[in-house]
């Protein structure tokens, strides 16, 4: 492993890009609980700010942010580097991607070159009950929730990025490569 101060400075980039994330999405979601209300709504009309949330441009950004997230685990292609960080966001996320291989391209690219999610879908932000931030909902229909998606990349984001830096190796090339140098 590199010395201490490249791994401080890779940590602290880390640190800095996960705070990112999560401030702006975070901010889209809480825009969303505002605008339940009609206090809230009211408010947000005098600001100018129509009611309502980012769920596009937040699911659009988590979807992107998965896919660099994956950058740290594989150099390999955009939707293999998706697919990487994917898997670690939890059991249920590895299982749906067994079962439908096209989640990048059905999802990322979907959104990123279409604006849609191609097939039927919703894009909600408040969390409502499911227990992961995509679900198939029926064959070829998915709901993805913003605010669950979210504490799962970022639970993952700790769990196999953050936490493991200073013990693997290629994590911790891969981030040097995309971060620092």
């Amino acid at each position: 492993m590199p010395d201490d101060s490249k791994i401080d400075e890779v940590k602290k980039k880390l640190s800095e890009v996960r705070s990112f994330i999560e401030t702006d999405i975070k901010r889209e979601i809480k825009l969303a609980e505002i605008s339940r209300t009609e206090d809230g709504k009211a408010g947000l009309k005098k600001l100018g700010i129509e009611a309502g949330g980012g769920n596009f441009m937040a699911a659009l950004a988590l979807l992107c942010y998965t896919e660099f997230a994956g950058k740290f685990i594989t150099t390999e292609n955009n939707a293999d580097t998706f697919n990487a960080f994917f898997k670690k966001l939890g059991r249920g996320y590895e299982t749906l991607l067994k079962r439908n291989n096209k989640i990048y391209d059905t999802f990322r690219n979907g959104m990123a070159h279409q604006y849609y999610i191609k097939g039927k879908s919703a894009i909600s932000m408040l969390k409502n009950g499911d227990t992961m931030g995509i679900v198939e909902i029926k064959s070829g229909q998915y709901w993805f929730n913003v605010e669950t998606y979210l504490e799962d990349f970022l639970n993952a984001f700790d769990r196999e990025i953050i936490r493991k830096i200073e013990t693997e190796k290629t994590l911790f090339d891969n981030a040097y490569n995309v971060l620092i140098k």
